[in-house]
Parts: structure tokens; sequence; C-alpha cells
């Protein structure tokens, strides 16, 4: 894998001392997890159990640096993973083609996996990449699986218009991994980089907020001439600040370079005539870091305890080798790039010298070193040193290594942090500690703990490194014949206690070359005396390597001071192996002791389910968890300040320990009664109807014997109660419009409940007989259009609004003699149709009459008379009654009286005849 070749390329060569151990490594070295810093621009996911089957990820383009990142979920199971990657010319990933092109495939291994990395020399101008990814389960050590798919985006920095952005001084210490300039175009020539300029180039512009000097060093990885410059304006021109070429291949820069509060441009190009880009490079910007500038100066013992995090030596210069790191049964740990410490030490002092460089999983660094002197560079041989394992198997291992329990003397020291470069050039990031060694050499100087005060008390990432093996013959057995630490546990009040051991455990391949188990075979051992003896107070021993304790180990404060003795059992392999200096956690907290939480309470009405009431909060870092009716661990029931019992019977309360899962020993609890509420029906009916009718009925679909039903009118009673038959049961005609909804009874109990659903009933043409609504249309004849849902007859007044409410009008349209009224009062419109109306009174028209082609007749003894503010046009009028005669104003078309007055001039008007009288 190419990001695998980078990592080993080294300045100076180097041979193992057995083809065998070669061998070893060469099979190991894919297992290394090293994550550069990388700020991803895009990413795909997907994660399961089992197979995956050949799945395409598009890769867009304008990527670069793509990662393909396998994480497996450890178990017991026998579960193994193998990821292959396709190159985008695969077309397929069957599983005749099992060997690919290029693939990442770990066969048999429950170590840690690495990602599968491609970086090529000229994606960010190709098309969009489709890529076959396939996952097989291979039955080994693993039962789950995170597939994650990363690429970065390289058009950030293609010109002046888009550079890539730095800000000094908070980027410092800066670092670019792995960028390139194929596929960027040549923007800009002319520049004081000559011909240097004339291939693609990257821009970077760096804001300076304060004056500073600083370092630039580009590393090309083996391209050949190439060049940057550090310009005030962009594009470059002519003049620059600083330039730095090189016709060959390797690191070049500028260092000491003064700046000024500004911007700056830095422009990376290259000579076409040897490259005409540059597919991978780093540019690093940092303080200039060597033994006449460190990188910080610590003060001891006024800085302890010291920490310094996000530290790195990628971008920097390897400045010094042949050092103490250098010698031969070491293995070369100072090739790589390096950095300095400077340490001023004003009291005698003895101290731990730390560097985490991260563990595997999390792209830990491989083959660290740490060098100790009082001279810069440090000598051969220096004061003392460390060195970090070079191939790590199992991904729960760390990396951090450091010197301990060293005495320095008020002078000046210097500490060096470098790399094996045969594994990795540089680390991209690790934190550095310095504290004051913590005491436990013997029973003489043991580490003090005060009990209570010191609760809980955590000891974290100790070590027996450079202690002694002076005690056996203890209760431990076996298991005290490796390096050992010793505790002093001073006891003011009677306690109950768990001792934690948890070792750091894992297998590392170190100089002189032979593997090690760590941290199998360890042993606790606690006693009122030190050594502990023979037969001590209580003891735990752990042939494996997983964490182990002592439980629940009473403390009393009249015997005042134990000692507590960690130690192991080395030799015999097998079954196991402990090397003598191995790293671990000692806790110490008071055996937890939940207290039960109180009786809930519960309400006095015992009808239905009961609402159950914690009584109280429960404290910090407690939960209290309902239980149901069992006092056992049952934590699905919710932890809520209320709980719902639907049965009666005893109902119970427990807490539980938030970080630790600690249960309390018992629970509280509350006695329930629960009396059945009545069953629930469905209530059914209401509806609509006409103001004046008899109502609407409402019903209950079944009914409970035992039980009385009342009906409610919007919350209040309506009518008397009905007792339940077991079968429907109604509440009558309900003439009031509203919401109803009915509550059983239990009459033996007096548990009530509520029925199901509700109806309503609502009232329509509650207007006065006689008035048109148009509720249904305009059909005169139809009565729901009038008031009352009343037809009107020869006795009543009517009477059509200028604007009914539905904005309808009437029509006559119909010859059956029900089209009557008394008196007519038209106030908005009236159409004729072609049937007949007969008008018993007056007609007092105030607004249209479509006469149509029917005929108005006046009967009865009223006045017959046509009046009102409107002139309108009428078909025919007939005058059947002894008023007055029609006022000929009011356009009547025809007029037909019938009676029995003789007419002049020879007109017979009896036996019924007619008289037409027309407008000419």
């Amino acid at each position: 894998m190419e990001i695998l070749n980078k990592y080993k390329r080294s300045r100076r060569s180097f041979s193992l001392r057995s083809s065998d151990m070669k061998t070893l490594i060469k099979f190991l070295i894919p297992l290394l997890l090293f994550v550069p810093i990388i700020s991803f621009a895009g990413s795909w996911s997907a994660s399961g159990e089992g197979d995956l089957g050949c799945t395409i990820v598009t890769i867009p383009a304008g990527s670069r640096y793509v990662t393909f990142d396998l994480n497996l979920e450890y178990s017991d199971s026998d579960d193994d993973y193998d990821l292959w990657v396709y190159f985008p010319t695969r077309t397929d990933c069957s599983t005749e083609d099992c060997r690919p092109e290029r693939s990442a495939g770990w066969d048999e291994t429950c170590g840690p996996y690495n990602p599968y990395t491609y970086d090529p020399s000229s994606v960010c101008g190709d098309p969009d990449e489709e890529w076959r990814v396939r996952i097989t389960e291979e039955n080994y050590c693993y039962d789950g699986w995170d597939l994650e798919v990363n690429w970065v985006d390289c058009n950030v920095g293609n010109n002046c218009g888009n550079p890539i952005g730095v800000n000094l001084p908070a980027d410092l210490p800066y670092l670019d991994w792995h960028q390139l300039t194929c596929g960027r175009d040549n923007d800009y020539t002319g520049s004081c980089l000559g011909t240097y300029d004339d291939g693609e180039d990257i821009i970077y512009r760096v804001v300076v907020d304060i004056s500073m000097t600083v370092d630039i060093l580009l590393n090309p990885y083996g391209t050949a001439g190439t060049g940057f410059c550090v310009t005030t304006s962009c594009p470059p021109g002519g003049s620059c600040i600083a330039q730095s070429t090189n016709a060959g291949s390797g690191e070049h820069g500028v260092t000491d370079l003064d700046l000024s509060p500004g911007t700056y441009y830095i422009m990376v190009s290259s000579d076409p005539a040897l490259n005409s880009c540059i597919p991978d490079f780093d540019l690093s910007i940092v303080a200039p870091v060597d033994c006449s500038n460190p990188m910080d100066t610590i003060y001891i013992p006024a800085d302890l305890p010291y920490e310094l995090d996000n530290q790195f030596t990628c971008g920097r210069i390897d400045n010094y080798y042949h050092t103490c790191l250098d010698l031969l049964d070491l293995g070369i740990y100072d090739s790589g790039e390096d950095i300095l410490y400077m340490l001023i030490v004003t009291d005698t002092f003895r101290v731990d010298i730390v560097v985490d460089p991260g563990n595997m999983i999390s792209g830990g660094t491989p083959a660290t070193g740490l060098a100790l002197d009082s001279v810069c560079p440090p000598s051969a041989p220096c004061m003392a040193y460390s060195r970090g394992p070079v191939v790590n198997l199992f991904a729960f291992l760390e990396t951090k290594h450091g010197i301990y329990n060293h005495w320095l003397f008020p002078g000046t020291y210097w500490i060096m942090v470098d790399t094996w470069d045969e594994f990795a050039d540089c680390i991209p990031y690790f934190t550095l500690y310095i504290d004051e060694s913590k005491a436990g050499n013997d029973c003489i100087d043991p580490i003090i703990v005060h009990l209570p005060g010191d609760l809980t008390y955590v000891d974290a990432y100790q070590t027996t490194d450079n202690r002694e093996d002076y005690y056996s013959s203890t209760c431990l057995g076996a298991y005290d014949e490796a390096q050992e630490i010793i505790y002093q546990i001073n006891t003011y009040e009677d306690l109950i206690v768990d001792i934690i051991l948890t070792p750091h455990n894992g297998l590392i391949l170190s100089p002189p070359w032979f593997v090690t188990f760590l941290m199998n075979g360890t042993g606790l051992a606690l006693d009122d005396t030190c050594p502990p003896e023979g037969s001590c107070i209580t003891f735990h021993t752990q042939s494996g390597a997983t964490e182990h304790r002592l439980s629940y180990v009473p403390l009393h404060a009249s015997v005042g001071t134990y000692y507590l003795m960690v130690d192991g059992a080395p030799g015999g392999f097998p079954p196991f192996v402990v090397f003598d200096d191995f790293y671990f956690t000692l806790t110490i907290e008071q055996s937890l002791i939940i207290d039960d939480p109180p009786d809930p309470t519960t309400t006095e009405y015992p009808c239905g389910p009961q609402t159950l009431t914690r009584v109280g909060t429960p404290p910090a870092g407690v939960t209290w968890y309902w239980q149901g009716r069992t006092c056992g661990e049952v934590t699905t029931l919710g932890s809520g300040p209320t709980f719902e019992a639907t049965e009666s019977g005893t109902y119970y309360i427990r807490a539980r320990h938030d970080a630790t899962g600690v249960w309390s020993f018992g629970c509280g609890s509350v006695e329930v009664t629960v009396v059945p509420l009545p069953e629930r029906f469905n209530i059914a009916g209401g509806g609509e109807y006409c103001a004046g009718g008899d109502g609407m009925p409402i019903i209950l679909n079944s009914s409970q014997v035992g039980v009385e039903y009342q009906l409610y009118l919007d919350g209040a009673e309506s009518g008397s109660p009905v007792y339940g038959t077991g079968t429907v049961i109604g509440f009558g005609l309900n003439t009031e419009a509203g919401t109803y909804f009915a509550v059983g009874t239990d009459t033996a109990t007096g548990c009530l409940d509520t029925m199901n659903g509700t109806v309503n009933i609502s009232v329509y043409n509650d207007d006065d007989i006689g008035t048109w609504t148009g509720y249904v249309d305009t059909n005169w004849s139809d009565p729901d259009n009038w008031g009352m849902c009343t037809l009107p007859d020869g006795r009543t007044d009517i009477t059509i609004p200028g604007a009914p409410a539905y904005g309808r009008y009437p029509t006559v349209d119909t010859d059956d003699g029900t089209c009557t009224c008394n008196k007519m009062t038209n106030n908005g419109e009236l159409n004729g149709g072609s049937g007949n109306l007969f008008v018993n009174g007056t007609w007092e028209n105030n607004g249209n009459f479509n006469a149509g082609t029917g005929t108005i007749t006046f009967t009865g003894f009223g006045g017959g008379l046509i009046t009102g503010a409107v002139t309108t046009d009428f078909n025919i009028v007939k005058m059947d009654n002894s008023g007055t005669p029609v006022n000929p104003e009011r356009n009547i078309g025809a007029e037909e009286i019938d009676g029995t007055t003789p007419g002049n001039e020879g007109l017979d008007l009896r036996d019924g005849d007619e008289i037409d009288i027309r407008d000419p």
C-alpha cells in the first residue's frame, strides 16, 4: 500500500539481525494504524454483521487522499471479516476475483485493521470514480463491522481566489499533510522562482497577527524539481520575501524567517523540465525547534504536573541522530524528525517523563523514542531513554511509554522525542507528561493513600518499571516474583471498599526482538503488615490479562494502617509470560451500598389504574427504576416520577448507580388496590333536525348490568340515568343542540368511567314560520326551505328576505295548489317559473319578480292589491276575489277577471267567460 511505503522511507540503511524477524515484521506492518492529520471533505459509511455484497462507492471528481477504514467490533464469538477494495477499473467484485489489482484483506488475525489508502497523483481533474467494496465473513474473532470511506477535496488552493487559509500564530504548528499540485493547472509564472514556477501550482494565504520567526519546510516525497516562495502579493511577482528550490527530491525549505503582522502568500510549484507537478508533498510552518530554540522550557518542580498536548514532529527536521536512541540493540529511534524540550531543575526531584503517541485504534505512532540528557543533542549514551513498541497486534494496547522514577539534580536537561523512520518518519500527534514520581518502591517509601479523604482513589497508568522485586514468599505465591509496588492505606473511618486493578494488556514486538505478553498474571495482596505475610488479610490473582478486584473489603479505623502490594508472576510460556515492566490503573472506591428508595405513594381513590408517585428525588449519580410487582432489576418500566398500576398487589421501586450499574439491596414498596371501572361502550346517534321537530335519538351500543349511565350535554347532566341491561340502551329523543357524552357508574363500588366517543346534535331552520330560508334548494314546495320547516298555506304571511342565509331564492314551478300564502312580502327575488301561485292577501313587491310563464291568482276576500316600492312585470294575474282591482301601473301583462258582471257593447260575461285587458 502506497501510504505504508511512505512511512517506511529511511534516510539511512538498516538491517535486522535475523531474516526470520524481517519476515515477521513484513507480515505485521500492514496492521499499523497511522492516521495523518486530514480534514475530510466527504465520506460514505456502512455497518452491519455478516457479508457486505459488492457495493459501489462513488468518489466525486476533484478528490484526493481516499481512505477505506474497516473497524471491527470484538467479541468472544468466532467471526472475522475481510475487506476487499477494488480498483476503479474493476467491473465487479465476484468471488472468482478474490485477488484484485488493489485490495486490503486480513485473515485469521484478531488485531487492529488499518485503513486502505489510495492517494493518486492526478485525481483532481478526473471524473467521478466508482469503487467497489466487499466484506466477507471468515468466522474467526469479530461479530460486527463499520466501514468508512473518506476523501479530501483538492480544489481549495487552486489559485489566488481560492487559497488554503492559514492563521498564525493560532495554527502553529501548521502541517498540510500529503498535499499535491497535480490537476491544479499552471496559473502563475514570472515569479522569483524562475523556471520552478512553470509547473502546476498551489496557493496558501497566511495571515500573521503578531511578529514571529518560523521555519517553512517542503517534503516532496521523492519528486524532483520542486520549489516554493513567500510573497506579500498574489499572484507572486518577480521579487519575494523568501524562496526555496531543489533540483533533487529531498526535503527543503527556509528557516528563521521573520514575519511581521500582515498577509502573506505561499506558492508551491515545480520545474516542468523535471516534473510538471508534485503528486505528494507535506508543507509545514513551525516555530524553529532545536537545541538553541526548544519547543518549551519546563521548570522543575514549579511547572509540575506538566502536560503539553497537540505536539507533533511531522514537518520538522531530522536535526539530531547518533544519540543514545541510535544504539543497535535498541533500533534507530532517532532517525525521524525530532523535537526538543529544555528542563530547568531548581530542586532535587524524582520525576516521571512520559510520551503518549496514542493507541493503535486511534492512530498511534509505532517506534517512538524518548531521550533525556544533560547535553543537547543527547549524547550516546544519555542519562535515560524509553522506546515505544514497533508493532502492536492488540488495538487496546497503549503505545504510551516513558522514563520513570528518575532523579534530577539542580541543573539544565534536554528531552528529545523522535521516531525510527523504518516504521514512521514522524509523529503527527503526541502528548508529553512530566510529573513527580510516585513513591511505592518498597515498604519504607510507599505510596500514601488517606481514606476516606482520597476516595475515590485512582492511580492511572502506574508502572513497576525501574522498581525492584524486593518481596516474595507472600500470600500471592508465584504472583509475587515480578517487580512490585507498595501502597500504604491510612484509614480514619470504618469503610467497605473495592480495590480494582486494571492492567493495560497487549502484545508487542520490541528490540531486542522477542515477543512478550504484557500484564498476564497479576496479583493484589492486602495486609496490615509490610510486606504482606504468607497469610494476609485478603488477596486476588489473575492469570489472564483482564481487570480483577478485591470486593467489599472492610477497613477498620481501629487498625488504622494497611498495606497493598501489586505484583506479578513472570516466567513460563506457555501458558503465561509477564514482562516485569507493565502499566496498570489502581482504583480504590467505596463499595457501592445504594440506599433503597422511599416507599412511593398512591392515590386514595381506588377506582381504575392507580398512579404511583415516588417520594423525594434520587441522589446524584443514582436513578430510581420502577420494578412492577417484583423487586428485581427490571428497568424497562421507566424511571419517571410516576407509574401506573393496573392490577392490585405490591409494587416496587429500586435504585441503581448510573456509572457502575450496582443496584440497591432492597426496594421501596406500596400496596395497591385497583377496583375495576365500568366497561367502556360506544355512544352513537345524534345528528341534525329541523327546528320544531322531535329531536334526535342517542344510544349506547351495549351496557353492563349493575351500571347506571348518565347522559351529559356540554358537560352538564342531561335527562335521567338509564340502567344497564347487558344490551343496547337508548337515551330517547334529544332536542337541545350541543355535544353529548355518557358516564357509567358502578352502583356497587361507585367507580365511574366515561364511555367512548361523543355525538353532536344541531338544529336548523329555526326562523319564523313563513320566512324563506332556501336551506335545501330553490323549490317553493319543499317545507325544509321555510322557517321551522313549515310550508306556508293560505293563512301564512310570508317574507322572502333580501339576502337569504344560503343565497337561494324560491321558484314556483308546480301547479299542485300547494304554492299558496296569505300576504306576500317580496324583499328579495321570486321566480314565477311555469307554476301557479295563490295569494290570499296583498302582494308587497319590494324586490324582483321574474314572472316566467306562470299565473298569479289572488283568492279570498282580501285587498287583492299589488303594492310596494318596485314596479315589475307579471305574466297573468287572476282576480278570484272581491278585492280592489289591480292597479294597472303595476305592468300587468294580462288580467283575467272571473265574475258575473255584465259587460258593455254586447260582451257576454256569463258562465265564466273571461275578458282579457292587455296593454296596447
